[in-house]
């Protein structure tokens, strides 16, 4: 990311004014240090959710499948096409 001062705004004013709202918001209750745990814990849940192993045994226990049949063998298609594009969307945050 990159950051970039505001114009007529040198670094020294803008540490200043961070030191400023950061003491205003520790004034007025605000723990960013909580946020950040609770941001952290919600995307391990995200991560659990999502893992792949279990995908494919989800939708056969609601889904039950005749193995010869094409309907059976079209929604096995459609499940991998999903997770298959799932998996390319998620990126990996650290």
């Amino acid at each position: 990311m990159d950051l970039t001062l505001r114009e007529g705004v040198d670094l020294k004013q803008a540490i200043q004014t961070a030191k400023e709202i950061d003491q205003e918001s520790k004034s007025s209750g605000f723990n960013q240090e909580a946020l950040d745990h609770k941001a952290r814990q919600g995307y391990a849940n995200a991560v659990f959710e999502m893992d792949s192993g279990d995908g494919l045994d989800v939708i056969e226990e609601f889904y039950p499948s005749d193995e010869g049949s094409d309907d059976a063998q079209q929604k096995k298609t459609t499940s991998l096409n999903l997770q298959n594009e799932l998996q390319r969307s998620v990126q990996t945050l650290n």
